[in-house]
């Protein structure tokens, strides 16, 4: 014989709209509205029970237990991020940061080359402007504000620095340091390129190739701020030195990173001409 259903709320065998408290043995007397659907029917001893007894026992109605509360969540304190804390830049010695050494300009400009200037260099043989600029002896305060490459900006660097210069046919300035020529360009699909390139002034015979490839090899290796290039001529029958320096100025660029590209341009040619004069002495 099965055990008799656990102490509960079941649907009153009597009437289906309400509930009655099984005590685990008998009906009671207590009763309240039928949730539909969400009581489970009496069992058929349950209500044989019912049957046999003609009326509820008297027990104790059961105490609702009510829920336990659920507790209300504490709301998060909000964190501040961490601040990390102010780190002052580290001093670069002087002697770490030399200033680039900019060699000689020997090419008069200007009223001077009219009559003939040093070097062979005159107007008829640019056939361009002459440009004379301020003996400046710094770059001054250039500012540091972007702004797109033009050669305006260019033309007034060159005027900072206090570099004489001219413009040729192909309206590129022109500079000779040394007795190297130099040019400033601009390059590139939209002139977004500062190019600075200049040359050795000396023919290399092209059996020398070689030899200034080594050198070039070597300068390369050294040297990170500017490159050096060999360019075989031989419909004239001698090979060139190149050193270029290229800086793309396409989100702009500011007075002073034009100016100083520039100074270090100049100064690594000047390195790379004094090796290969180095290597090459009897050559002029």
């Amino acid at each position: 014989m099965s055990s008799p259903p656990g102490a509960a709320w079941y649907q009153d065998p009597a009437d289906a709209s309400r509930l009655r408290w099984w005590d685990g043995s008998a009906w009671t007397q207590h009763t309240q509205i039928n949730p539909a659907g969400l009581v489970t029917p009496a069992p058929d001893t349950m209500v044989s029970a019912a049957s046999a007894t003609g009326s509820a026992s008297t027990v104790a109605a059961p105490t609702p237990v009510a829920p336990a509360a659920q507790a209300t969540p504490l709301a998060p304190t909000p964190v501040a991020p961490a601040v990390p804390a102010a780190v002052a830049p580290m001093a670069i010695p002087a002697s770490a940061t030399p200033d680039p050494v900019v060699p000689n300009f020997t090419a008069a400009v200007g009223p001077a080359m009219t009559g003939g200037a040093a070097g062979g260099m005159t107007n008829d043989h640019f056939g361009g402007e002459s440009v004379a600029t301020p003996n400046a002896q710094s770059i001054g305060d250039p500012g540091d504000r972007l702004a797109p490459l033009d050669r305006q900006r260019i033309i007034d660097m060159m005027g900072r620095l206090g570099w004489r210069f001219m413009i040729d046919d192909d309206g590129d300035v022109y500079a000779s340091f040394s007795g190297q020529p130099t040019w400033f360009e601009q390059r590139g699909q939209q002139n977004e390129l500062f190019v600075v390139l200049a040359r050795w002034d000396v023919s290399l015979p092209r059996d020398q190739g070689w030899a200034a490839l080594s050198v070039i090899n070597q300068f390369n290796r050294e040297t990170s701020f500017a490159s050096a290039f060999l360019v075989d001529l031989p419909e004239q029958g001698y090979a060139s030195v190149m050193c270029s320096l290229v800086l793309d100025c396409e989100c702009g660029v500011t007075d002073k990173q034009l100016a100083l590209h520039a100074r270090d341009a100049v100064s690594g040619a000047a390195q790379l001409f004094k090796l290969m004069a180095q290597t090459f002495p009897d050559l002029h």
